[in-house]
């Protein structure tokens, strides 16, 4: 049986022979809940991502070929192959910046894909990765888009390091200035009609995607799916796995294509610090057993007194650390901003200007303790010794990405902690407690317990 495919643009395909063997690949399990007379019914089925003219996303082309190729004969159709090439002159020294060897093997592999996700650890230089593949195709315009304003603020001052050419810049409240390299909010792009979005996809070859496994939202699929650049690439420390979410990762596969390299924490010892974690056993409350998720997440997580003292226990027996506490809802950081004296907060509302001032006084430890809804991702603070994970939850993509804020490894650090808590006092809470300890262990963090009101320590083995 053959299977033959068109390729139309860089967005989309066409499937005209071998459906029977690619549908299953081309779909995700999802769910619905269904009324009936006893009340609602979960009902599972498979959701196509091939429509029935036979149109799929491009990204899952390489795929198809080498999931399909031993058994059956591929045909690819590829008119498109030619667009957006433009001449590859590998870059890897440039404005004082010396690629490390593992950030030399990640720009090699995008320039011989041209498109796919390239996965490495919080603090190895993705960003630079980046910068060096915009540098390797000299001729070409590149759309870096990301989803929060820390970001899109460190992101146009690191590139301002790296070129010696205006950033043009996208959203963040600022007047749109586009340039050959252009930062920009995908969401400020998600709010403009086809049109527009189609005049700004002309202006570019490239565009990379920061922390890729926000990809699956339907402000990424909606700018993703408009913009034909031939160059495409995600850049994460934690991107969708085919282990994970069938939906997430084939949608992220789809968009820009499959993980074509990984650098793993233990490939780079001599950039990253020790990742350590400390687990901070306190005293239970039995009245939380039985309390639904919110219910147990206010009053296990945010309201909970010996919890919060225990966040003020640490910092007061760690005065020479800088710490970042992770929270997730506004009303926990200010009943710890009220616990812990001279603590600053920080909001989604507060200004790029305010963020990145917090964000320096922090690195230079000139403030010991910021609380914060919005640092806990993507964000660059060299300095930072600890995290402190008030948030709890159970998302391994933002254990690891908070965790990693404190894994950079520079002269005056060389062991990147993180404090969470044994939070056993409920079903839930206890569930995702035991959801961040696998994470941890499966991360390579040496673990140490502590106990907050007795002070004993053992390590885990």
């Amino acid at each position: 049986m053959k299977i033959k495919i068109k390729i139309i643009n860089n967005i989309w395909s066409q499937l005209f022979s071998g459906y029977n063997v690619v549908n299953k690949f081309l779909s995700y399990e999802d769910e619905i809940w269904l009324k009936n007379r006893f009340g609602k019914k979960k009902k599972k089925f498979r959701k196509m991502m091939i429509n029935k003219n036979g149109y799929f996303l491009t990204g899952f082309v390489s795929e198809i070929k080498r999931r399909f190729h031993k058994d059956f004969k591929i045909i690819i159709d590829d008119n498109n192959n030619s667009l957006g090439k433009l001449r590859i002159k590998p870059c890897f020294v440039f404005n004082g910046y010396t690629l490390k060897e593992h950030q030399i093997d990640l720009v090699l592999s995008g320039l011989q894909k041209h498109r796919g996700i390239l996965k490495a650890p919080t603090g190895s230089g993705k960003t630079l990765v980046a910068a060096s593949l915009i540098h390797s195709i000299p001729e070409v315009r590149c759309l870096f888009l990301v989803h929060s304003k820390s970001l899109f603020s460190q992101v146009v001052q690191d590139f301002s390091y790296y070129f010696n050419e205006k950033i043009g810049f996208y959203g963040a409240s600022l007047k749109p200035d586009i340039k050959r390299i252009t930062v920009a909010m995908v969401n400020s792009l998600a709010r403009l009609n086809k049109n527009v979005l189609k005049a700004i996809s002309d202006k570019f070859d490239m565009v990379i995607v920061d922390e890729v496994h926000h990809v699956i939202s339907n402000s990424y699929f909606y700018v993703l799916s408009h913009l034909n650049c031939y160059y495409r690439f995600g850049v994460s420390a934690t991107p969708k796995e085919e282990t994970g979410k069938e939906k997430d990762y084939k949608l992220a596969v789809g968009l820009l294509g499959n993980i074509i390299n990984e650098v793993k924490i233990t490939d780079i010892p001599e950039m990253l610090a020790k990742p350590y974690c400390e687990l901070i056993h306190y005293p239970q409350n039995p009245r939380l057993d039985g309390l639904n998720w919110n219910e147990a997440y206010l009053e296990g997580i945010v309201y909970n007194e010996y919890r919060n003292k225990s966040i003020l226990e640490y910092i007061q027996n760690h005065p020479d650390e800088s710490i970042l506490i992770t929270i997730k809802l506004k009303e926990h950081g200010e009943i710890l901003s009220h616990l812990i004296p001279g603590a600053i907060l920080i909001f989604g509302k507060d200004s790029m200007k305010i963020r990145d001032e917090i964000k320096n006084l922090l690195n230079l430890k000139k403030t010991k303790v910021v609380i914060s809804t919005v640092f806990g991702e993507g964000v660059n603070i060299p300095e930072l010794n600890t995290i402190i994970r008030a948030e709890g939850g159970f998302s391994e993509i933002k254990t690891i990405q908070s965790a990693g804020r404190s894994l950079r490894k520079t002269s005056n650090k060389n062991v990147g902690k993180v404090v969470d808590f044994w939070d056993e006092e409920n079903k839930y809470l206890s569930r995702h407690f035991y959801f961040r300890r696998k994470t941890y262990l499966k991360n390579n963090y040496e673990i140490k317990e502590i106990f907050s009101e007795t002070k004993k320590e053992r390590i885990l083995l």
